[in-house]
């Protein structure tokens, strides 16, 4: 059953994925939606913080691990919205697609685009097109690292 977490006069606070609560509740009835990290953005990135160079990373618990699960079609996982960001970043994605972390979401064909462009796959019909498998995982995670 669906309902508030915790109520209180006209407050109502929700706990849960973001995008099942809101599918849950009336369109205009949020005033703020909080999320709580980890973000995964402590992997020595900079900002501009008063007019000065400064890190954004925040500590270990908030760095990224890595993809190191297979991504399979249907998949709800934290992971697959890291993989949609991921491929968004490197323009396999249009730039107004929606990123959630449901693996339905994922077009097949961008995920075997980045697999053809980077010979992780020879063709579309190779075993493993369009699944985020060991190899495809490996050649994200050293283009992360660079």
């Amino acid at each position: 059953m669906f309902g508030p977490y915790y109520s209180k006069n006209d407050f109502d606070l929700y706990l849960g994925d973001n995008l099942d609560v809101l599918s849950n509740l009336d369109e205009n009835s949020v005033d703020l939606i909080f999320a709580d990290p980890p973000y995964f953005l402590s992997n020595g990135g900079i900002t501009c913080k008063s007019g000065k160079i400064a890190s954004v990373n925040k500590a270990d618990w908030d760095k990224s691990k890595g993809f190191e699960k297979d991504l399979e079609f249907g998949l709800r996982d934290p992971e697959v919205t890291r993989l949609k960001d991921f491929l968004k970043e490197q323009g396999y994605f249009q730039i107004n697609t929606k990123v959630t972390g449901n693996n339905g979401q994922i077009k097949f064909k961008e995920v075997r685009g980045f697999q053809l462009d980077k010979g992780i796959i020879s063709s579309p019909e190779d075993g493993g097109a369009g699944r985020c498998g060991p190899k495809t995982r490996e050649v994200i995670n050293k283009i992360n690292d660079k």
